[in-house]
């Protein structure tokens, strides 16, 4: 007994070593380019629904919401959360019903009491309680707490498809204020404002070959993907223009935090950022090998990011493997190159007798840019589709960036001024905490005019990058 006391002080500095070293790791994992497999490949088991662990390789906190394997779930196109963010809309199956969830906490609310044909024409509005969506010739208001249907507005004729389905059914059709709605009528579509009834000119689409449409953040755009490209307008169909060539999955934020821009891959392997103004691409993320990823950029994840799922496209890890596949990642809309965030591995991938749709990861920003949720059948890579729910609160992610500090180079603050003390030359990148670049500078003392937390990156000739927090008073 005397002798295990004598040893516990060194059995606890070594855990505790061991620790910081799994930690530092983590941190170093989700500010990394490298290609990183996911461990554990073909064993990982997450828990119980309601209970939390940690990802493995890149530390990020994750709470499985269900256990029954039947969520359906859309594109990440789609805002699933409220407006004020308190609830959580998605789709369960046997039998196929919607499903209300607590948008804070990611707890089961209750199933809607509701019988409609296609789940994926529901569309939250600028009232936190409505939820919107087509019926025949009439747009109908359904309240989640009263269960309440309210009629809209009755049109001329039927609007959207015979299910209901809004200018083709993928995009978000409402603008992030919840008012302007994109409607259809056959292949006439228009924009339809539900708070004030204000109803925009109609433009005939039918020589498009469009997949759908959808309405810009802002409200003050209409873009339509086709089969040969991606096409924008104005809301009153003015000022037609061409943006990118094909039809990939997209979504819509803002560059900088104010300029309108489309997401979209590019080409094979490079995912650029758009401007609606005048069509210039800014690359945001690149891999190494083709990928086509799901995209969530709902409220423009507060003006500043687009998050992806990147697919794991039936690679084997041990064999093939490349840069962000298999992740959720947090991607900044800036027009000078950022550091991205690495979420987590999302373990989702083609079931034995699976397929592409109905096993895709899926994701869901809400509008505060705070929680993440996502589906992934990590749990049954048997059966066809067999997805839970899962909850990422950004809020709470390490903000430090930190490696381990070479002899060559520190990083350290006085007053207003971050000062780079290193026998290399380097040249220095100063981002903000929320991943947007400050300054560049191949100075040694680079000024900083606001208090706060910073993040420096340090790149010098034949050595690795030098990532550190810092906090500037």
């Amino acid at each position: 007994m005397l002798l295990l006391n004598n040893k516990m002080p060194i059995v606890l500095f070594v855990l505790m070593v061991l620790t910081n070293n799994l930690v530092a790791q983590n941190e170093d994992n989700a500010w990394s380019t490298a290609t990183i497999i996911p461990p554990q490949y073909e064993g990982f088991k997450p828990p119980s629904a309601g209970q939390w662990f940690t990802d493995p390789v890149f530390g990020t906190s994750i709470k499985r919401l269900t256990d029954e394997q039947n969520i359906y779930g859309w594109n990440g196109e789609r805002a699933m959360f409220s407006k004020d963010d308190k609830y959580f809309l998605i789709a369960v199956n046997s039998p196929h019903r919607l499903r209300l969830f607590d948008g804070r906490t990611g707890d089961m609310i209750r199933d809607l009491p509701l019988t409609i044909s296609d789940t994926s024409i529901m569309r939250w509005s600028y009232d936190p309680q409505m939820l919107v969506y087509a019926s025949g010739s009439r747009l109908i208001g359904y309240n989640v707490a009263t269960n309440k249907k309210t009629t809209l507005k009755v049109f001329s004729q039927q609007i959207g498809d015979s299910r209901g389905r809004l200018c083709g059914g993928d995009g978000n059709d409402f603008d992030d204020a919840g008012e302007w709605l994109l409607l259809n009528m056959g292949t006439q579509m228009f924009a339809y404002n539900i708070r004030n009834g204000e109803t925009g000119p109609q433009k005939d689409l039918s020589g498009f070959d469009v997949d759908y449409c959808t309405i810009s953040p802002s409200g003050n755009y209409i873009i339509a993907t086709t089969s040969q490209a991606k096409y924008v307008w104005n809301r009153d169909w003015t000022n037609e223009r061409r943006l990118l060539d094909k039809n990939r999955h997209m979504d819509m934020g803002y560059l900088d935090g104010s300029e309108e821009c489309v997401i979209s891959r590019v080409g094979a392997a490079i995912m650029y950022a758009v401007r609606f103004s005048d069509g210039k691409k800014f690359e945001v993320l690149s891999s190494d090998r083709w990928f086509s990823p799901m995209l969530s950029a709902v409220g423009g994840s507060n003006k500043k990011f687009v998050y992806l799922a990147m697919r794991a496209h039936e690679l084997d890890p041990k064999q093939e493997w490349y840069r962000y596949f298999g992740e959720l990642v947090q991607v900044p809309l800036t027009k000078e190159a950022s550091p991205i965030r690495r979420l987590a591995h999302h373990r989702t991938r083609i079931a034995v007798n699976g397929t592409s749709f109905a096993d895709q990861p899926e994701l869901w920003i809400n509008h505060a840019g705070d929680r993440l949720f996502f589906r992934s059948n990590m749990d049954n890579y048997v059966q066809k589709g067999r997805h839970d729910l899962y909850m990422i609160k950004l809020d709470e992610l390490s903000l430090s960036t930190s490696t381990e500090e070479t002899r060559h180079t520190q990083i350290y603050t006085q007053k207003k001024e971050i000062i780079i003390s290193s026998d290399l030359p380097s040249m220095s990148s100063v981002y903000d905490i929320m991943g947007r670049l400050i300054t560049k500078s191949s100075e040694k003392r680079i000024p900083i005019h606001q208090p706060g937390i910073y993040i420096v990156v340090v790149e010098q000739e034949h050595k690795p990058s030098y990532r550190k927090k810092v906090l500037v008073q």
